[in-house]
């Protein structure tokens, strides 16, 4: 049995070094995949195993050490983990180690954008846990199982061996998690309208040279009536740079690690459905103050022809700013949206009152990690701290009265969640 794990811990380091081999793409798969899980040396490992190497969550302790070509964590000054393998990309490292025979994904990693370790409840939609290594899994089962997976479809690149991961339950009107481009695509208007791979496919963006610098002209080589900027105005009805194809019809909305990314489900933006189906749209994506029933009413203004029955809706939630709204009337998906949102579009000062109260009360990590994002502009906070810290930010920072119309808002609002929150390793 051992023998079959190290076997199959085998295989996957070798797709992974071969995958480029095998691709039309050998330089992005080279660059982007084939170095996902490699050997955990001085060479691999770009964690601070030497200066910031101590990490502090839920009465746990874990601290980080190095001998020579050698990586350790140990946690509560007693288990100590050899590192055999290391995970991740530009923006996460993960951490796999022996325990009992047995390979494990160690319950931290390290934040290469923050430079700082960090707890992976903070990047699964997972709510907070008594137990620091409820995170801390089977690598065998739970990990490389899904790496090795291969849903290869039919469809015009080889790119869907890997990006046709099956659907989340919480996908059903939309694709929220990365590593599903495949149906994203599938069911975007540029594929079902038209003939399909014929006419859009990977290749139709992405170059094996270029994988996230794609250019408008990708969208103008089949829409060409866009080709001059005056035509470009009159459709989108933006001043010239004002706004693009992408933030329109492929929003950053699907959610990798630590970051959201564009769909791939190209569509044209639709407020109504922010109201009757939770579906984000475009709009009040860069109007963070503005509410989905102003959006709804712009819109049918602005595309009258296409908008003309649109509806507002008579449900209060949809009248506040949209940031706000889906920050505390939203599932967990769409709560660590609108605060990534709130870190990318808002000014640091305009909804800091809404975001610390939802810093110092949400449960799940990855809410308050994209949150404290947005609020270290201004004050210095950490979203591993205890409630109770986090809460006595909120009473330093807004006086009694102010807290109060806040909290009295972000209760009604809350009050109108629908959607049940869930668990996902994604």
């Amino acid at each position: 049995m051992r023998f079959l794990k190290i076997t199959i811990i085998t295989i996957f380091i070798v797709f992974s070094a071969a995958c480029f081999l095998l691709s039309s793409n050998q330089k992005l798969v080279q660059k982007h995949h084939a170095q996902t899980v490699l050997k955990a040396n001085s060479n691999t490992i770009k964690g601070d195993f030497e200066r910031e190497n101590y990490f502090e969550f839920q009465n746990a302790k874990a601290e980080m050490s190095r001998n020579g070509d050698d990586f350790f964590i140990r946690f509560n000054n007693a288990e100590i983990y050899k590192l055999e393998l290391v995970v991740g990309d530009e923006k996460l490292e993960e951490y796999v180690a022996r325990k009992d025979g047995k390979l494990v994904h160690l319950p931290i990693a390290y934040d290469l954008l923050q430079k700082r370790w960090i707890h992976l409840n903070a990047t699964f939609f997972e709510a907070d846990s008594a137990d620091f290594f409820d995170s801390q899994k089977d690598w065998e089962t739970n990990c490389a199982s899904c790496h090795l997976e291969q849903n290869a479809q039919t469809f015009p690149t080889d790119c869907a061996a890997c990006h046709s991961k099956k659907l989340h339950e919480s996908e059903t009107e939309i694709v929220r998690f990365a590593a599903r481009e495949h149906q994203g695509i599938l069911r975007s208007v540029c594929f079902v309208k038209n003939k399909g791979g014929d006419v859009i496919n990977c290749q139709s963006c992405h170059s094996s040279d270029n994988l996230k610098n794609v250019s408008e002209q990708s969208c103008i080589n089949c829409h060409q009536q866009f080709s001059a900027p005056q035509a470009v105005f009159e459709h989108s009805k933006h001043q010239p740079n004002s706004a693009n194809c992408f933030n329109c019809h492929q929003p950053e909305i699907v959610y990798g690690h630590l970051e959201f990314q564009r769909t791939h489900e190209i569509n044209i933006p639709n407020a109504e459905l922010t109201t009757t189906k939770n579906i984000p749209n475009a709009c009040n994506l860069c109007h963070t103050d503005k509410s989905a029933n102003w959006a709804i009413v712009e819109s049918k203004k602005l595309w009258n022809a296409r908008f003309h029955d649109a509806k507002v809706s008579n449900d209060s939630q949809f009248d506040q700013p949209e940031s706000v709204r889906a920050l505390f009337a939203g599932d967990a998906w769409t709560r660590v949206l609108a605060a990534d949102v709130l870190s990318k579009n808002s000014a640091p000062n305009q909804f800091s009152l809404f975001a610390l109260e939802a810093f110092a009360t949400e449960d799940y990590p990855l809410v308050r990690y994209f949150l404290a994002k947005y609020l270290r502009k201004e004050l210095p906070i950490d979203e591993f701290s205890p409630k109770a810290e986090r809460v006595e930010i909120l009473s330093k920072y807004i006086d009694f009265v102010e807290r109060k119309k806040i909290e009295t808002t972000a209760k009604s609002l809350r009050a109108k969640r629908k959607n049940p929150d869930f668990k996902s390793h994604e």
